[in-house]
């Protein structure tokens, strides 16, 4: 798998909380604060996996 398929696979789940947050109404700033936090699981997930691989 590409850096670049890995790094859209972590932003896929912002993406999704993105949506999500903006059809739910969230205010702005809890919005953001739901797209990081995603960025962050999803990160430690991938680096939590390749360390399980490896």
């Amino acid at each position: 798998m590409l850096l670049s398929q890995r790094a859209s696979l972590v932003e896929q789940s912002a993406v999704m909380a993105g949506v999500r947050g903006k059809a739910a109404g969230l205010d702005p700033t809890v919005h953001r604060l739901l797209r990081k936090e995603s960025l962050d699981a999803s990160s430690g997930a991938r680096e939590r996996a390749l360390r399980e691989l490896d």
